[in-house]
């Protein structure tokens, strides 16, 4: 099972504020999208206990005028990083006179004035409809309005935020005319953001900073840029402040509609969706667009899972393991007890005050792929691994995929295996490239699947990633992919394994998880590392993600013998085998 270090909480930069203090563990992630690439490379830290995604809406230098910036990328992207609930930060200009420089507007409504920009994601043969009669989250605006209360700050909780093109700044005769529409700020950023964050089910709302009167005053001359940067600038301190005491409180479930702004809104037959429009829009249409949760063949909930235990079990059918991982206060002693039943050494278990990690998904008919519904990082957000001094002369090693940083303080704790293979994913692979490269010049085997091999060789062409990826440092690469078997590239040859044939998959979780359990487990049982042995191991691996995907969980794994293994290993081989001419 895949894991993500998805941040909790998004914040936009607008004009001033293209960075946020305070951030720990900071890492800059540049995120693809179908869209193009968003403003910047998002900034991912802590602040104050919070994983934050922080993304300059303008740019690092303010490069990007507001009709430049590229709206669908840069919601799309916190998006895909796992962000629910967005903050807009947005220096704004006012419309009344009790709104002074200097005050915060928490606006609850807009009035859109701008002319060039695209302000949805549907389109290609895709229609929908989302309500934005209250484009603004409720609940956050009030604990955004509460916070910048507690910060000092002169708050005016709601109003209409009057959205122009620009980059101008309005003529009189419009600030006059905007003032009898009743307006209460005018800016040029949060349109359409504030619609595109409701299409993506995000929690949205503003902290808009008055930097002037529009030049509808009477008492004051025309706007300027310099005297609104230099009322920005003071407005700067007074917004990372208020960020930082708001972050603690957008935790937890959201009580909030958001998250199902989607559920009534699609109006095109799921069937007459264009294929390649719902692979551009999949990340949208996970949750609430689904009618079934689960598989198509059943649901469950609360169930064991996790690269390590699947990992973990499918190679105790074939040698000792000994595991190193992080779980809850919650964890069940019964999931326990069954890992130590099977033979598996939790000495590097740890177990921490707070919840273990939570991911609950979906896959349609299409058992490829799944979509992710909700992550819960709980005690793994903070996991840094620590290797038992029994632990530190193994064999064989596999590093689960987690950031490759981590993997690789996990190699430098241990003197060095026979072989050490590793799995990532397209999250590290897009956002932790350079420390991937790094590490991989101290793996043996790399087990990935199929699109994650493309990414990393930069080509669709697997010969050739293999190519590239080989030479990066892994004598082997393993693809994984899925029904269509496997694919194992080495020095002198290319051998594939194809999937089993089968009658009933339930559940596809974890199957490349006991896959790399199963080549990994029968190398270590024969100790031998040749040719000839990747090959069978290749095979053991199918045997065992086939077992997997029967039914939900580990629940096959469970009832398995290894005598059932043998049988399926011989069936296996009877499928490629054929006289030669």
């Amino acid at each position: 099972m895949k894991t993500v270090h998805a941040p909790f909480l998004g914040v936009i930069g607008g004009s001033g504020l293209y960075e946020m203090e305070g951030l720990t563990r900071v890492t800059r992630v540049r995120v693809s999208t179908p869209f193009g690439p968003p403003s910047d490379a998002i900034v991912v830290g802590d602040l104050e206990g919070v994983r934050v995604a922080f993304l300059a809406r303008h740019g690092r230098g303010h490069r990007l005028s507001p009709s430049e910036i590229n709206y669908r990328a840069n919601i799309y992207a916190l998006k895909k990083l796992g962000v629910e609930r967005v903050v807009s930060v947005s220096a704004v200009g006012s419309m009344k006179e009790t709104l002074h420089p200097g005050h915060v507007v928490i606006p609850h409504q807009f009035y859109d004035q701008t002319k060039r920009r695209i302000g949805t994601f549907f389109e290609r043969g895709l229609v929908a409809h989302v309500a934005l009669a209250d484009p603004v989250c409720r609940d956050e605006a009030g604990k955004l309005a509460e916070a910048a209360r507690k910060c000092g700050a002169t708050v005016h909780e709601g109003g209409v935020y009057l959205c122009i093109e620009g980059p101008q700044f309005s003529t009189r005769g419009e600030s006059l005319i905007y003032r009898q529409w009743g307006v209460d700020v005018i800016g040029m950023t949060n349109l359409p953001e504030a619609k595109l964050a409701r299409e993506a089910q995000l929690c949205y709302a503003t902290l808009a900073l008055v930097t002037d009167y529009d030049c509808w005053h009477p008492g004051h001359d025309a706007v300027t840029v310099d005297a609104v940067i230099e009322t920005l600038h003071r407005n700067v301190a007074l917004s990372q402040q208020i960020i930082r005491t708001v972050a603690p409180t957008l935790t937890g479930d959201r009580p909030c509609a958001c998250a199902r702004a989607l559920e009534t809104a699609v109006l095109t037959p799921r069937h007459q969706i264009p294929a390649a429009t719902r692979k551009r829009l999949s990340l949208l249409l996970g949750p609430s667009a689904q009618l079934k949760k689960g598989t198509p063949f059943g649901e469950q909930s609360n169930v064991l899972g996790g690269s390590a235990a699947f990992f973990a079990t499918a190679a105790s059918y074939f040698t000792p393991v000994s595991l190193i991982a992080v779980v809850g206060e919650d964890f069940p002693e019964v999931h326990l007890k069954f890992l130590r039943m099977r033979g598996i050494d939790l000495t590097g278990l740890e177990r921490r005050p707070g919840k273990t990690f939570r991911w609950r998904g979906e896959y349609s008919h299409q058992l490829n792929e799944a979509k992710t519904l909700e992550t819960q990082l709980n005690v793994f957000e903070t996991f840094r691994p620590r290797i038992p001094e029994a632990y530190r002369s193994p064999d064989l090693l596999f590093l689960a995929n987690i950031d490759p940083e981590l993997q690789h303080t996990v190699l430098q704790q241990v003197k060095r295996p026979s072989l050490v293979a590793c799995d990532t994913m397209n999250f590290w692979i897009e956002g932790k490239r350079t420390a991937l490269i790094r590490l991989l010049k101290d793996v043996d085997v790399l087990i990935i699947n199929d699109g994650e091999a493309r990414a990393l060789g930069g080509d669709p062409n697997l010969v050739k990633v293999a190519r590239t990826i080989r030479e990066a440092g892994p004598a082997t690469l393993i693809v994984k992919r899925g029904e269509y078997g496997a694919l194992m590239f080495s020095r002198d040859r290319v051998f594939a394994a194809p999937a089993f044939p089968l009658e009933q998959v339930k559940d596809p979780t974890g199957a490349g998880d006991c896959f790399a359990g199963g080549f990994m487990g029968y190398l270590a049982s024969t100790g031998n590392l040749s040719e000839e042995a990747f090959c069978r191991a290749v095979v053991f691996g199918s045997v065992m993600a086939s077992f997997a995907v029967e039914e939900f969980s580990l629940d096959r794994l469970r009832q398995l013998d290894y005598k059932e293994i043998e049988g399926r290993f011989k069936a296996f081989k009877r499928l490629t085998f054929f006289e030669d001419i």
